[in-house]
């Protein structure tokens, strides 16, 4: 009795390794979370992506590392599945938060007459989905050891801009907003709820770039 409980949960988490079309279906929903409400932006004041975009699905996804090893003391689960998503869902969160921090500065009554044009280079659109499980066996104990994370895509935002027209002069501009955030540790759901919470708070994170690049731009342009 005291090794089927732990040979059940290793089983269990075994049989819980989707294929990558599967995965992308589960981060697919969280991505379909998104608002896709239409943004409004300024008559003055206009950002777009121009960096590169995934085609095909909202999401894709490679599997990078799959394993299992079943020994006579020792077993071991590898998984590790990167997520690619499309531009359109966490851009949009993006600049609505661009817009909505550039109106709580009034920058665009600080353009003089000028129209601000912001075009985005990278963002980040890749996650990777890790689990890792280690169950040792004894002839009296086990021990058992296990790590599921999501971690998001270093890639920073840059952007470049302009401000065209305008009763006063501006040279043009980069932004570029760092991306170190931590990875997301969740242990004690299944991979789908974690995905989806990982998803949720990509969203807010995607709005609070969109703020940091509105508050750069803001500053350089005062």
């Amino acid at each position: 009795m005291k090794y089927i409980l732990p040979s059940l949960f290793i089983l269990s988490m075994l049989a819980s390794c989707a294929s990558p079309r599967k995965y992308a279906e589960i981060a697919g929903r969280g991505y379909l979370k998104g608002d896709k409400t239409p943004v409004v932006h300024p008559d003055n004041i206009q950002v777009t992506y121009d960096g590169p975009d995934a085609k095909g699905p909202d999401v894709t996804v490679k599997k990078m590392r799959g394993s299992f090893v079943p020994a006579l003391f020792y077993w071991r689960v590898r998984e590790k599945q990167v997520c690619t998503m499309k531009s359109r869902l966490p851009f949009m969160a993006f600049e609505r938060q661009f817009y909505a921090t550039a109106d709580s500065l009034k920058l665009d009554t600080g353009l003089h007459g000028g129209k601000l044009n912001v075009r985005v280079s990278s963002f980040p659109l890749k996650f990777a989905y890790s689990r890792r499980v280690d169950l040792i066996y004894g002839f009296v104990f086990y021990y058992m050891w296990s790590d599921q994370y999501m971690q998001l895509d270093s890639t920073a935002v840059n952007a470049t801009y302009e401000v065209a027209g305008g009763a006063k002069p501006y040279k043009g501009g980069r932004a570029a907003v760092p991306v170190a955030v931590a990875a997301y540790h969740n242990n004690h759901n299944t991979k789908k709820y974690s995905t989806l919470v990982f998803m949720k708070k990509y969203y807010s994170f995607s709005e609070d770039l969109g703020r940091q690049c509105a508050l750069q731009i803001y500053d350089q342009l005062k």
